[in-house]
């Protein structure tokens, strides 16, 4: 497990996580990974409840712990701001249809 997910108390219990092998454009990773929920994550003045989290054994990135995806973000615009380094999320605005 990765230094940030394990400095933080990031991990659900062991009980409460699915083991996966994962696989992307590259193909399978050798090393299984860890699919858990938290109880919840903070990001900006943002509160998800419950995150589905996939957190790596050993990351197919050097800077990467784990993974926050669509299950966590998919209520959210957001816009990757490669120039600056950062994530923008914003709350859709709300219509007649979507309420």
């Amino acid at each position: 497990m990765r230094q940030f997910a394990e400095n933080h108390k990031l991990l659900p219990p062991a009980e409460k996580m699915t083991v996966f092998t994962d696989c992307g454009i590259g193909g399978s990773e050798k090393e299984e990974s860890w699919a858990g929920t938290l109880e919840a994550l903070e990001l900006g003045g943002f509160k998800l409840p419950n995150p589905v989290t996939v957190f790596y054994r050993k990351s197919p990135i050097a800077s990467g712990d784990g993974l926050l995806g669509w299950p966590a973000l998919h209520g959210f615009k957001v816009v990757f701001d490669y120039s600056r380094s950062r994530m923008i999320l914003e709350m859709p605005r709300r219509t007649k249809s979507n309420r």
